[in-house]
């Protein structure tokens, strides 16, 4: 393996949406198969009904899960933190599907996003009162250990991903609707689970908007470099979870090579690019 830029090409992954806005999801697979060295993360299925098991059978490629990838016939907003029994045992269920899904394919790592204190719609629009703070933490706390349980006996890693909070999530200055977006958070949550299975999706993206939008040193993240199971890499502006690609001398790249130079985890490119060989680039600034 060769060395560039402190990092290896082998880290380097592409989500499936990079390209699906493009090529649909399947065009998008097929086209991501062709970067040699780089891996895939199967992200949100879009267009399919039934996830290729085929390509990921007969190619030698790396692959990871995120999320919301496995197609499901109605669809809803996975949260793990849900006083709605239905909803939280309903995302419990998701989970696990997923991780069977990942054991049966030999993919050894699920991410996923961290819970809300109000369920939101299908369009991510918040109504209701928020569950009381702890009382959230309690539940997404008892889904974590319940799943982390069942992906240890697959010998499957978990990731769950740093939320995005806006200034439009914000009542009276306070965010009263997304967990763990915030080290502070996921230090509590480590030290409040026994799980070692369990580590932190860091999505640098999601990073700066909400540091901007709490006014908190994103570099806090910095200290949590050992339980980072994989990266997000996406720009935006510092408002909004745009999804931009990233820029040689943009906000993400610099966090990336400030803070976490030395991880050997994988990085995972999750902007909207309209080619193939725009994301090829994008790859080529993070090794320069």
């Amino acid at each position: 393996m060769s060395k560039l830029g402190g990092f290896d090409e082998k880290q380097l992954f592409a989500s499936t949406v990079t390209l699906s806005d493009e090529l649909g999801y399947r065009g998008a697979l097929d086209a991501l198969c062709s970067i040699d060295a780089w891996g895939i993360e199967l992200g949100y299925p879009g267009d399919i009904h039934t996830i290729p098991t085929e390509i990921i059978q007969q190619t030698a490629k790396q692959f990871i899960c995120h999320n919301y990838f496995f197609p499901v016939d109605k669809p809803f907003i996975l949260n793990l933190a849900s006083d709605d029994d239905k909803i939280r045992r309903r995302s419990v269920k998701y989970v696990k599907q997923a991780i069977r899904f990942c054991d049966a394919q030999n993919i050894r790592l699920y991410t996923f996003h961290a819970g809300f204190r109000v369920d939101p719609t299908l369009d991510l629009t918040f109504y209701g009162e928020p569950t009381d703070r702890e009382l959230a933490h309690k539940l997404f706390r008892e889904s974590i250990v319940e799943v982390a349980t069942f992906a240890a006996a697959r010998n499957i890693t978990l990731g769950i991903e740093n939320n995005v909070v806006e200034a439009q999530h914000l009542y009276g200055g306070q965010n009263d609707l997304l967990l763990y977006c915030t080290a502070g958070e996921f230090i509590e949550l480590f030290e409040n689970i026994s799980a070692k299975n369990v580590g932190l999706l860091l999505d640098i993206g999601h990073l700066r908007v909400a540091a901007n939008t709490l006014g908190f040193d994103p570099n806090e993240f910095g200290g949590l470099s050992d339980k980072i199971v994989a990266i997000h890499v996406h720009e935006n502006d510092g408002r909004s979870d745009r999804h931009d690609p990233v820029e040689e001398s943009g906000w993400a790249l610099e966090f990336i090579n400030r803070q976490l130079s030395a991880t050997d985890v994988p990085i995972v490119f999750e902007s909207h690019f309209n080619s193939i060989s725009r994301l090829r680039k994008a790859g080529k600034r993070l090794l320069s």
